[in-house]
């Protein structure tokens, strides 16, 4: 293979993934179902059953945290985490490579 070829590939490669979502089209009635039952971004707005995920209602409130130099301090700091992990160590945690029985 000709190694000066190898870009040309992958500029060819890309522009025909760029043009292929370009033609993507969405029907009329999803279109209508953002903002009405589904977030701006398309994700469901009603939470699961069991409540652990919470439905969406808009977003971050207006009060949600301090503004600081134009940027929002923590909005959920007086949230409790559900889980905590105790900090792993390195030789634990890093997985062996299968075929040479190293650490990856």
């Amino acid at each position: 293979m000709n190694k000066n070829n190898i870009p040309v590939k992958f500029i060819v490669l890309g522009f025909s993934l760029i043009a292929s979502s370009v033609m993507a089209a969405l029907p009329q009635a999803e279109a209508d179902r953002l903002g009405a039952e589904l977030t701006p971004q398309g994700a469901q707005k009603e939470g699961n059953a069991s409540g652990t995920i919470p439905a969406w209602i808009g977003g971050l409130a207006v009060n949600a945290g301090a503004v600081e130099r134009g940027f929002m301090s923590n909005p959920i700091a007086d949230d409790k985490p559900l889980l905590s992990l105790p900090q792993p160590t390195m030789n634990n945690t890093r997985p062996v490579c299968p075929l040479v029985r190293l650490r990856c």
